[in-house]
């Protein structure tokens, strides 16, 4: 029997928050240089890696029934604030 599942591999800094489909799974760690998602269905997923101060990272991508599909989160970058203050003149 085929499997109908597969992997999802994050390459990541350790410390990244990762989400599959909105659901945390998990932090990424220096002993595996990211994180490993088992028992991903099969089909296209959503995934998410966030780090505190810095603007999170998303991607989709196809999962083979079997397969270990890999994602290297890279090009983080501060996260902007924008505000507005001050006298409204018309």
């Amino acid at each position: 029997m085929e499997p109908k599942t597969g992997y999802v591999q994050v390459v990541a800094p350790p410390g990244v928050t990762v989400f599959l489909d909105g659901d945390f799974k998990g932090k990424t760690t220096a002993d595996f240089g990211g994180l490993i998602i088992e028992g991903v269905p099969a089909g296209t997923r959503k995934l998410k890696a966030v780090s505190s101060g810095l603007s999170p990272k998303e991607t989709e991508m196809l999962v083979a029934p079997g397969a270990v599909v890999k994602w290297v989160v890279g090009g983080f970058v501060p996260r902007i604030n924008v505000a507005e203050s001050g006298d409204v003149r018309e």
